[in-house]
């Protein structure tokens, strides 16, 4: 999905896409199940394969797995100069790099706060 599908979409729709791309990254980093990731997400297992098959493998046993990576749209909210950005990323690995950013640059500008 582009970004600008998605903006265009319900923010219904973008709350549960939002749902679906957390709990496969829970499945992923955490290796919890589909069930446990969409209970834990507040959305239904059925959504979050119909929204996100292409970043889901089903195993022999019939359950779920995360993909090591997917190109799922991942909307990010990151702090800038004028208050929090979004960003836009359709890559899982791209997304949690520069999630990881977003947090350091968030940590390392509470400390200088607090430092004056």
């Amino acid at each position: 999905m582009s970004p600008e599908r998605f903006f265009r979409q319900s923010k219904r729709f973008q709350d549960t896409w939002n749902r679906v791309v957390h709990a496969i990254s829970r499945m992923r980093a955490d290796g919890v199940s589909l069930l446990q990731a969409a209970s834990e997400f507040g959305v239904p297992p059925k959504e979050v394969v119909r929204l996100g098959s292409s970043a889901l493998r089903k195993m022999p046993s019939g359950r779920y797995a995360a993909k090591a990576k997917d190109e799922l749209l991942r909307v990010l909210n990151l702090p800038g100069r004028k208050g929090l950005r979004e960003i836009a990323l359709d890559d899982s690995r791209e997304a949690s790099f520069v999630a990881n950013i977003g947090m350091l640059l968030a940590s390392t500008s509470k400390q200088a706060m607090h430092q004056d």
